[in-house]
Order: C-alpha cells, then sequence, then structure tokens
C-alpha cells in the first residue's frame, strides 16, 4: 500500500472525490492542515475517510497576531481527534513573509510540547535554521518515542547527520530531497524503516481544471518515483 507522508489534501481541487479515488487504489495519505481555516474541512475530510490521516498544526508563514488563540483552538482540535498528528510546524527563517524569529519560535516550542504531552508525532518545516530547531527539540526532552519526529521534505547536509541520528528523526523525501548530493550518506546510516515519501502537494499541485482522477494518478506517480530514487540510492550503498 503506498502512503503519501505529507500532502494538503484540502488545497487540492476536487479534494474530496481525490480521497475517495486513493481509497479505491490502496493509497493512505497524511493530510496537513497549517492554518486555522483548514483544521475543520481536514477534521470531516478524516472522518470520512479512513485513509486520510489528519495533522493539525500552524505553520510558521501562517502565524498571525493572535497566534497564541490560534495555536489553543489547534489544540482543542488535536484533542478532539485522538489519532491527528502535530504540525507542520517548525522554523522558517526566508523573509519577509514569515512571522519574526521570536514568534515562529515561540508558536513552535507550544506545539513541540503538545506532541510531548499528547504522545503524538511532530511533523516539522524547517528552512533555513536546522540547528537552531535541533536545539530546541534537545532543550525539550526529545527524542522521545512517544513523540516521533518527522522531517518534511527533508534536505539533506552531511552537518545535519549527527543531530538527525541523535534525536532519531524519520525523514520524510520529496522529489526536491534527491536534488542535493548528501542524501546518500544519511540513507547509508539511518534505518530504512525511518525513511518515508511524500509530494507536499496542494493549490499549486494541479490546476483547478484537473479531473480528481488526473489530480490521484499524479500523486501515486510522485510517489513511485520517490521510492523508486530511494531504492536506487540504498541498493548503490
Amino acid at each position: 500500500m503506498l502512503r503519501d507522508a505529507h500532502v494538503h489534501m484540502t488545497r487540492l481541487p476536487s479534494f474530496i472525490e481525490t480521497a475517495s479515488i486513493l481509497k479505491s487504489k490502496k493509497v493512505t495519505a497524511v493530510s496537513s492542515a497549517c492554518a486555522p481555516w483548514e483544521w475543520p474541512i481536514l477534521e470531516k475530510l478524516s472522518r470520512s475517510f479512513e485513509n486520510i490521516e489528519a495533522a493539525y498544526g500552524l505553520h510558521p508563514y501562517e502565524i498571525g497576531s493572535n497566534y497564541q488563540k490560534d495555536l489553543e483552538k489547534c489544540l482543542d482540535y488535536l484533542k478532539q481527534n485522538p489519532d491527528s498528528k502535530v504540525g507542520e510546524t517548525g522554523i522558517d527563517r526566508r523573509f519577509p513573509g514569515y512571522a519574526p524569529k521570536e514568534e515562529q519560535e515561540s508558536a513552535f516550542i507550544f506545539q513541540a510540547k503538545v506532541a510531548l504531552e499528547l504522545k503524538r508525532p511532530l511533523i516539522i518545516h524547517c528552512v533555513g535554521d536546522y540547528l537552531r530547531l535541533f536545539q530546541i527539540l534537545s532543550s525539550l526532552g526529545y527524542p522521545s518515542s512517544d513523540a516521533p519526529i518527522h522531517l518534511h521534505r527533508f534536505a539533506a547536509k552531511k552537518h545535519l547527520l549527527e543531530p538527525v541520528l541523535s534525536l532519531q528523526c524519520h525523514i520524510s523525501l520529496h522529489q526536491d530531497s534527491f536534488k542535493g548530493d548528501d542524501l546518500a550518506l544519511f540513507i547509508k546510516n539511518i534505518p530504512e524503516e525511518r525513511f518515508e515519501f511524500e509530494t507536499d502537494a496542494d493549490e499549486t499541485f494541479a490546476p483547478k481544471e484537473t479531473t480528481p482522477e488526473e489530480t490521484a494518478n499524479r500523486l501515486i506517480e510522485r510517489l513511485e518515483q520517490n521510492y523508486k530514487h530511494f531504492r536506487e540510492l540504498l541498493n548503490a550503498k
């Protein structure tokens, strides 16, 4: 059975029909809702389709002036959906457009603590400051077998191998993850079962006129390509 470790189902065109087609093709998907408007939509979707696994979080791009209230609301959704995951959340140093550093870290710490408290997987988005992110996780008591870390759309760099191993991270591979030369080092040193594959598909993945069948097939094709690239690197190690 194929599994998309990170997708934004509620942002895809005709996402209900697409979820149904994925179910018929025995494809499961972890759908991440990163903004408050998405949470009730994902809740309904995941309760309607058992192949859709829900993740609720506040993305660093979605941090606004009332983010503390948004985080409390997110916590409510997590508690109401005991099988859900936390995220995506994290740190993104691209400016302008993203919240200030202090607010990003505050929101991330809140969600990382929630994952520990509720014993849920933590799905992480990070651009530009992995070392700071790993420092925060270590200070909070990670790694934890109850709250495994999932590094979404991971970009492998040699200097990150040691903290990734130390924190027992799971690595989610997007097609962009295969562009660098350092991924082979991670595949060589990290157990195969800690790797997963994702599309990170959102509203930019398929034009609005794309049919649900075409969207589903495109998702499956992307996952199969990622898995193929991974096997090639794995066999070459």
